[in-house]
């Protein structure tokens, strides 16, 4: 795996909520861009092997933590779940 160029990024949500995201920059000049929406449960990191796949093959890759989830949680009793 060899993952880089990452860049870390947050952005608000219209209600005011802090998101933290990612971006990879394609290696060579860029085919298009993704975005990764990771599951349930899960957050964005759990996709690196996809991620550097991509990369690889000259996409440039976004992911977010959704609400509750990775970073983007306020704190470990605030992760999201259905139950």
């Amino acid at each position: 795996m060899r993952i880089s160029n990452l860049h870390e990024l947050w952005f608000t949500s219209k209600d005011g909520l802090r998101i933290a995201g990612k971006r990879w920059d394609s290696r060579g000049l860029a085919r298009g861009v993704l975005q990764i929406a990771h599951g349930m449960g899960e957050h964005s990191g759990r996709y690196c092997e996809l991620i550097d796949a991509l990369l690889e093959a000259s996409f440039t890759v976004y992911a977010n933590d959704h609400r509750g989830h990775g970073r983007t949680a306020a704190s470990l009793q605030n992760f999201g779940d259905f139950g």
